[in-house]
């Protein structure tokens, strides 16, 4: 659990969460990242790359990322080296801001095996892509079921296609077909948590998420999306070890 600041915009490609040859069972969890940059590129959390097996995977489930920079480039989920296999990304919270079209809230850079990315909250307000990938790399990775939005003219980009619409990308490429175009509000561009469960709810509870970003336990049949689990008359519980089964 970290929490990771930056405004002081001196230094391209400032990485917050770099992670190099990381193993299997690495979690990667309740990590608040912000970053505040006018002129300079960054990236929130990224494998180079991560490398696991099905049976011990690499999970990285319950972050918030905010990046807001005017450079040509930011992802705050980004994973690049062809090694990259058996990564599950679930229920974390993204959030673009900013004037970056060639950003995306997930950047997959190269060929990978077994990524799933699912149940999260993914917002580009800086004119860029919800999704940005190489066709080698769509060919090995999973999505679905997540929240969407994104200002940009094209929703993603896949290789050098520039696909128009969550619609478009469904039917080029077969995944998301469960996710969904919604308007999130949040507490604030620096908190993440969101105001209403009502349009983020998604019928695909996930039991490596169990507990969400403050510990608060997940619906079984509906989980909000993102990092942030709205329950009622329910107080935060201590967070407790989850396994992928």
């Amino acid at each position: 659990m970290n929490t990771i600041e930056n405004s002081n915009d001196r230094k391209n490609g400032f990485q917050a969460m770099d992670f190099f040859r990381a193993g299997e069972g690495v979690i990667v969890e309740q990590n608040t990242i912000n970053i505040q940059f006018e002129n300079n590129s960054a990236t929130g959390i990224e494998f180079r790359p991560g490398i696991a097996t099905a049976e011990n995977p690499i999970i990285v489930r319950n972050n918030m990322v905010r990046i807001h920079s005017n450079a040509g480039y930011a992802y705050p989920m980004i994973y690049s080296n062809k090694l990259t296999d058996n990564v599950y990304v679930a229920h974390n919270t993204c959030l673009l801001e900013g004037s970056s079209s060639g950003s995306g809230c997930v950047f997959i850079q190269d060929a990978v095996v077994n990524l799933n990315v699912s149940n999260n909250i993914l917002v580009n307000n800086a004119g860029g892509y919800v999704f940005r990938m190489t066709a080698p790399a769509a060919a090995g990775t999973q999505s679905d079921f997540n929240i969407v939005s994104n200002s940009g003219t094209n929703f993603a980009r896949l290789g050098s296609a520039e696909i128009t619409s969550l619609e478009e990308w469904v039917t080029t490429t077969s995944k998301d077909l469960n996710s969904r175009l919604e308007t999130i509000q949040f507490v604030s561009p620096d908190d993440l948590h969101i105001v209403s469960a009502e349009n983020v709810r998604v019928a695909n509870p996930l039991d490596y998420v169990i507990y969400d970003f403050d510990g608060s336990l997940r619906s079984s049949t509906n989980p909000c999306a993102g990092a942030d689990e709205i329950v009622e008359d329910q107080s935060p519980l201590s967070l407790r070890k989850q396994s992928l089964t």
